[in-house]
């Protein structure tokens, strides 16, 4: 008979342990990159790799420590390495993360305030704030991701249509109706009137 104080593999999908180990990894990955972005790119891919190394090292360790103790199947590990991974490159848990970590436009602009010299245009700033950012965890290209949220993009492409207003309409730089209607199409953008007025931005 089945010892009724014993615990059941059967109801522990996933392994915490392995999902904690794996968001440890992945945020360290993400913070390395972030703390070595102005070196040379193989000095950031190297420590990079590192990081990687020790945390394939690290998360092996963990998942056959977690194995041998018989107290999850394999499944809830994979399942938890799995859940961690699609869970830390959301985008809309970037968004609220990057929301709540973020300073508000008001602080920007009293931080341009007290420093003149620096002869920032805070629209730009604010134009090309992403929504979020996105590390997908590997050393690859440059390995960063940037959401925008579609009146964002309609900012950006106003706000450069008046800075190349001036210039020749033959200029390939110059940003017309033309262009920012196929900037449109190929992002798949909503039109204006499938946007709520409120909605809308502009």
């Amino acid at each position: 008979m089945m010892d009724p104080t014993s615990r059941l593999c059967a109801d522990m999908m996933y392994s915490g342990h392995t999902y904690f180990v794996a968001i440890f990894a992945l945020g360290l990955h993400e913070n390395v990159r972030k703390a070595f972005r102005l070196h040379n790119w193989w000095v950031r891919l190297g420590f990079e790799t590192l990081v990687t190394l020790a945390w394939i090292f690290q998360q092996g360790f963990e998942v056959y420590f977690v194995l041998k103790s018989r107290f999850h199947y394999s499944a809830d590990v994979v399942m938890a390495t799995f859940l961690a991974y699609i869970l830390y490159t959301n985008g809309m848990i970037a968004a609220v993360a990057k929301w709540w970590t973020s300073p508000s436009h008001a602080r920007i602009h009293a931080f341009l305030k007290e420093e003149p010299d620096l002869g920032v245009n805070s629209q730009w700033v604010e134009a090309m704030q992403p929504r979020a950012t996105i590390s997908p965890g590997c050393c690859c290209c440059d390995g960063q991701e940037y959401l925008y949220s579609r009146r964002q993009l309609m900012q950006i492409m106003h706000r450069i249509g008046k800075a190349t207003s001036k210039l020749d309409d033959r200029d390939h730089l110059k940003l017309v109706k033309d262009q920012k209607m196929l900037v449109r199409e190929a992002a798949g953008m909503l039109h204006e009137r499938s946007v709520a007025p409120a909605m809308c931005g502009m």
